[in-house]
């Protein structure tokens, strides 16, 4: 799983309720819910996981740079 990371994963869908997965581009990032969404409530990732059906299990499309994805994650978790 690439959870921890942020990179690209080969599955699809919610590995579980604590994460969410992002497909950017050709590639998808799973992302956890706590803390690193939860910590930023007016975003936008987090405002599209909240509206996701938790039990459709495919990933969220975000139109975005997929090169430059890895760099706005990182920013969600480290707040810098």
């Amino acid at each position: 799983s690439c959870a921890a990371s942020g990179y690209p994963t080969a599955s699809a869908g919610r590995a579980a309720t604590g994460t969410v997965k992002f497909s950017v581009g050709d590639r998808v990032f799973e992302v956890q819910r706590e803390p690193t969404l939860s910590l930023h409530p007016g975003s936008l990732l987090h405002s599209l996981a909240e509206q996701a059906p938790e039990a459709d299990g495919s990933p969220i499309a975000v139109d975005a740079d997929p090169s430059l994805f890895p760099y706005v994650l990182q920013y969600y978790r480290h707040r810098k």
